[in-house]
């Protein structure tokens, strides 16, 4: 059995730079509020911080 990536409109999948997002970066991480930011959980990308 061959393991493949969905295509994005055919998942529910939310990727973007909000909180809960998937990160548009990697596609593997979530994008949580760390330190003011908005940073993926896996690659570290800093999406969207507050000032």
């Amino acid at each position: 059995m061959l393991d493949t990536v969905n295509e994005l409109h055919k998942t529910d999948m939310s990727v973007g730079s909000e909180v809960g997002d998937t990160c548009p970066v990697c596609r593997k991480g979530n994008v949580e509020d760390i330190g003011g930011c908005n940073t993926c959980t896996n690659c570290g990308a800093q999406l969207k911080c507050g000032l």
